[in-house]
């Protein structure tokens, strides 16, 4: 609950740390690693986001929504093109 409380009131960054936590005690789940997902998503971070979304499809590859946030996700951070 506190992570997603942190996620959506925009606390991205405590968010994840509130899911590292929760997965280092529960163990990784979809719930948990779409959720971790959307708060790297959140902080601009896409290929985090992307990276712990297709980790969640390899636990569970029916997740329609998932895909798509996978898929839309851009291959790379919009800054690292301009380096």
């Amino acid at each position: 609950m506190a992570g997603r409380a942190a996620r959506e009131s925009g606390q991205f960054a405590r968010a994840i740390e509130i899911y590292d936590i929760a997965v280092a005690h529960y163990g990784a789940n979809t719930t948990l690693l779409n959720f971790v997902g959307d708060s790297y998503f959140g902080l601009g971070r896409l290929e985090e986001a992307r990276a712990v979304w297709e980790r969640s499809l390899t636990a569970d590859p029916n997740q329609p929504e998932i895909i798509r946030r996978s898929i839309s996700c851009p291959r790379r951070n919009p800054e690292s093109l301009r380096r």
